[in-house]
């Protein structure tokens, strides 16, 4: 959407009298006529600026046309109101809950187990506790993560993601998979004598 405010460079703010001075000084500067050696810029930046004054020197035209512009920046630009604060809140405060439930319930695990000799258990601890620890983790994370993302985009936002180191390693192995994969084939194909024979045809009727 057009800014007529910015095109006439004046504020939003700015009186009729105001805008009737700056429109003349602007339409005079950027006259075709005036600007002889870059007339196409001058004309369309004449056209731009009369089209921004048609409207804004109109008090009627220029209230429904303030009506439409601060839609426009609030579509741009959502805002968190108090309902949304809150919503946000309590659902915080839920996932919280889940996550002191599920460490609750991890350490009656751990207690459970004690039920078994000392050494079993300490050796399910040594080979387990790491490997536990890490997918808990990896489970709470992810939950704040999901929690965020949805929030964010139920108010609005556009989300971007930033590749990782770990994201561009994952791209390069599958390129070199694919190149390899792609060279193992050409090989196998070079090596059956009727696909060798149209390839060298092709190849020659290319030529």
């Amino acid at each position: 959407m057009k800014n007529y405010y910015e095109i006439l460079e004046v504020n939003e703010t700015a009186s009729e009298e105001t805008i009737n001075k700056v429109y003349k000084f602007l339409a005079k500067k950027y006259h075709p006529d005036v600007n002889p050696e870059n007339k196409e810029f001058a004309e369309a930046k004449f056209k731009e600026i009369s089209e921004a004054y048609e409207i804004l020197s109109n008090s009627e035209k220029r209230a429904s046309y303030d009506t439409e512009l601060k839609e426009f920046k609030d579509s741009q630009n959502p805002t968190v109101n108090y309902e949304d604060y809150q919503n946000l809140k309590n659902y915080c405060i839920e996932l919280e809950n889940k996550i002191n439930y599920l460490q609750q319930d991890n350490l009656n695990i751990k207690n459970n187990s004690k039920i078994y000799s000392e050494n079993n258990y300490n050796n399910y601890e040594e080979n387990n506790t790491n490997y536990t620890n890490q997918a808990y983790n990896d489970a709470i994370n992810q939950a704040y993560n999901d929690a965020y993302i949805n929030t964010l985009k139920n108010l609005g936002y556009k989300i971007r993601y930033k590749k990782t180191f770990k994201d561009y390693c994952k791209g390069f192995i599958s390129l070199v998979l694919t190149a390899i994969i792609i060279s193992a084939t050409a090989y196998i194909c070079w090596q059956i004598p009727p696909v060798r024979n149209y390839l060298k045809e092709l190849f020659f009727f290319l030529n």
